[in-house]
């Protein structure tokens, strides 16, 4: 269930009810902690608890009702999920802000391999509800509009207190809550809980229910410094329409070998940042291909393009980045020439449960990536999953 709070591409804006509210917040310029590189971290935790522990679906069952009727009896199990969720802010151009998102599902002590979200591009004063500046938020009043509740009041997350703002809409079965820093603009929290109907029926013939819950709170707030952030992307960039990229994913825990496409559409080209649509197609699924937007900034760690100035100021064995949250390391792998004679940039995310590995060419191209996963550690530290593609055709 955890990945069905970000699978709308953000921990807010499914719900959207204060889009209009923070409309003026796009005019104002981008709060003073905003910068290409500034990455924001949430824990997010789900659940949902069925009001009955079985629920029952017409048809050839075992259980009999006092008409004779057939029922299925099925016992009605909750679910729950637990994860963090990753923004980076991987470019900044002209009022715009660019947002590349992942998120990483917890497994016991295990933060498996991130997944990559919908990106987001939006003004710099208001981008997808993660921020409000600050100047805005001042303006508004407490209050109790209709369907909203506003209130000022401090709020302790971390050990650490803050001057709060919070936002409410309660309904007959549902209630869902959004807290902001008022000094910085920055969301601490976002809860939600409601009544929803599943499927089947209860004992009585009644509709049977689930409460939801969702709960995300802000971790981390820290600036990355990306060595590579000050240049620009390749003028190749601009001139490719598409890349595709062909590979396979392996199991050896099932013993599978399947064959995968990956193809990057550019959509919408800046000379710090490009859209692209990322479609996934994996062998026996050609007719259900996946698709997500997704974005490359200069700003950026695995992205599709790097500006061409990291290979001449990076060097092996050089540490990028190390994030206290998720434990990913960003190191230089390799920068050299192989010896087929091709100049070749490697950079690699590592953590204690799986390794990521990217590889540039020599105008920032990238030319192959490949995942290395322990899903299972838990249970056979030697079980592995990988996934690996390489540049096939670039137009």
């Amino acid at each position: 269930m955890f990945f069905l709070i970000f699978s709308s591409g953000g921990i807010v804006g499914a719900f959207g009810f204060l889009t209009t509210l923070f409309a003026e917040a796009e005019n104002y310029p981008p709060p003073p902690w905003l910068n290409e590189g500034t990455r924001l971290t949430y824990y997010g935790i789900s659940g949902s608890i069925p009001h009955d522990k079985y629920r029952y679906f017409d048809g050839e069952g075992n259980f009999v009702d006092r008409d004779g009727n057939r029922w299925k009896q099925e016992e009605h199990t909750g679910t729950a999920g637990q994860g963090l969720y990753v923004t980076d802010v991987v470019a900044i151009d002209q009022g715009e802000v660019v947002l590349s998102k992942r998120s990483y599902l917890i497994i016991g002590e295990t933060i498996l391999a991130p997944q990559l979200l919908p990106a987001k591009t939006g003004s710099v004063g208001f981008a997808n509800e993660l921020w409000v500046h600050p100047g805005f938020l001042a303006t508004i009043q407490e209050g109790i509009i209709p369907g909203l509740k506003i209130i000022r009041t401090p709020y302790t997350l971390g050990g650490i207190t803050f001057n709060a703002i919070r936002f409410q809409v309660e309904t007959e079965n549902s209630l869902y809550v959004q807290v902001y820093d008022v000094e910085t603009g920055i969301l601490l929290h976002v809860g939600f809980s409601g009544i929803s109907t599943g499927s089947g029926v209860t004992i009585h013939g009644t509709p049977s229910q689930v409460t939801q819950i969702i709960q995300v709170y802000l971790v981390d707030v820290r600036q990355l410094d990306i060595p590579w952030s000050h240049g620009l992307l390749s003028p190749v960039s601009h001139n490719t329409s598409m890349l595709q990229y062909d590979g396979y994913y392996s199991s050896s825990i099932t013993f599978i070998r399947v064959a995968k496409q990956q193809f990057y559409q550019t959509e919408t080209i800046s000379s710090r940042w490009l859209s692209q649509k990322r479609v996934t197609i994996t062998q026996g699924s050609e007719a259900f291909p996946s698709e997500v937007k997704v974005v490359c900034g200069v700003a950026q760690i695995g992205g599709t393009f790097i500006p061409p100035v990291a290979l001449s100021i990076l060097t092996e064995g050089q540490i990028i980045d190390y994030d206290p949250v998720t434990g990913v390391q960003v190191m230089v792998f390799f920068n050299g020439t192989t010896p087929q004679g091709q100049r070749l940039l490697g950079i690699r995310e590592t953590a204690r449960d799986f390794s990521f590995d990217y590889y540039y060419n020599q105008d920032g191209v990238l030319i192959g990536m490949q995942l290395s996963e322990k899903p299972n550690r838990w249970a056979n530290d030697e079980t592995q999953v990988n996934n690996e593609y390489w540049l096939s055709y670039m137009q």
